[in-house]
């Protein structure tokens, strides 16, 4: 999932990815893709995810308005084989919650491809990410497209590395046998 050295292969796109269901609230933003346009004329914004087509009243309502704007691309359903390459190669991904997410595994799929994440501080937002090293944390709309033209100020190899640091299986499961090793050592103690 390691996109860092694919700088030149970058889509001009920020990417909203991401499922739409009961207990998930509103996607934030999705009015809002006209604005984040005028702030930057050459985002063009892709978002998929199976959410978006299982909602056949909410894909209606919100999201086929949408895309009438030249700017907006609706791309489908993504599946686990298609997530690296769309997500390594967007500029950015919108995490656009508006619910107390308990952990957000697209903002970490999209770290392991280096990609920098616009989040709302929602949840575990602030757990998760770093800002302003592993994208941004936003309390509203016009903070997210501020951080859209402040993409060039993130490295996106420092967020792969951040994830590694952070998140691999192998981070996991360390933890795993730290936390065991010092139930043993206080058994042996007490």
């Amino acid at each position: 999932w390691d996109f860092t050295d694919r700088g030149e292969g970058l889509r001009n796109t920020v990417t909203l990815l991401g499922r739409r269901g009961t207990g998930h609230g509103k996607l934030h933003w999705t009015g809002n893709f006209d604005e984040i346009q005028d702030f930057e004329q050459d985002i063009r914004n892709s978002f998929g995810g199976r959410g978006f087509m299982s909602d056949a009243e909410y894909f209606k309502e919100s999201v086929e308005p949408l895309l009438a704007n030249a700017h907006v691309e609706f791309i489908g359903e993504i599946n686990d084989a298609q997530k690296p390459e769309f997500l390594g190669r967007a500029k950015a991904t919108l995490f656009a919650i508006d619910w107390p997410e308990p952990f957000g595994l697209v903002m970490i799929e999209s770290m392991a491809c280096g990609t920098p994440v616009i989040a709302m501080r929602r949840g575990s937002v602030p757990e998760v990410m770093d800002d302003g090293l592993t994208g941004f944390i936003v309390d509203n709309v016009e903070e997210a497209i501020a951080a859209c033209g402040r993409l060039g100020e993130l490295d996106r190899t420092r967020i792969r590395a951040r994830f590694d640091e952070r998140f691999t299986s192998r981070r996991m499961a360390q933890d795993y046998v730290d936390v065991y090793q010092q139930l043993i050592d206080a058994k042996k103690a007490g």
